[in-house]
């Protein structure tokens, strides 16, 4: 369900990121394989976009599947 994959999202920044880090990025929704967030850090924003990738690649990892194919950047 979306909900899940909003929490793996929440979880993968922790893990990738540090425990604090999930205090600055949100998954605000799931549709269509991209996940759409929010930062309240313009540091941590730059800090996933130059991580998507492997942030993507650990998510579906986790999820079991390709579910997440792109992050989507709400201001």
């Amino acid at each position: 369900t979306a909900s899940n994959e909003r929490i793996f999202f929440y979880r993968v920044i922790k893990e990738l990121f540090g425990q604090g880090a999930g205090k600055y990025a949100q998954a605000i929704y799931f549709k269509n394989k991209v996940i759409a967030i929010t930062c309240l850090s313009s540091v941590m924003a730059q800090e996933i976009k130059l991580n998507e990738k492997k942030i993507l690649l650990t998510t579906n990892n986790k999820l079991g599947s390709n579910v997440v194919e792109q992050i989507k950047y709400l201001v």
